[in-house]
């Protein structure tokens, strides 16, 4: 597959992603744009980040964006999982109240 990001042609190949996705590690269980390589759910930034550094195009963690990765990754036919909205959530949870009482909405949305 050949496609252009931030003014640069970036080759990749199923095979490509598949060596890299050996080395990149799992999420942290931030991350909600996961990309599935051999049955392993793989940050797909992250993993798109690896497979345009190896590349050799000269681009940063913050000049690549999610879009770019998980276009990419539908395209080759990968699946991506959006773990939704929840997981954001889930990082607020007790420090703010949705209904008025914090505590008992973060029972409520970690028992959903």
């Amino acid at each position: 597959m050949k496609m252009k990001v931030r003014g640069h042609t970036l080759k990749i190949e199923k095979k490509d992603v598949e060596e890299v996705a050996k080395q990149v590690y799992k999420s942290d269980g931030k991350t909600r744009y996961m990309v599935v390589v051999n049955n392993r759910q793989i940050p797909a930034k992250r993993l798109f980040y690896e497979l345009v550094k190896i590349k050799g195009i000269p681009l940063t963690l913050q000049d690549i964006t999610t879009k770019d990765a998980v276009y990419a990754f539908r395209r080759m036919g990968f699946e991506v999982i959006d773990r939704g909205e929840k997981g954001a959530l889930l990082e607020l949870a007790g420090s703010l109240a949705m209904g008025g009482n914090a505590v008992e909405d973060e029972r409520e949305l970690y028992s959903s």
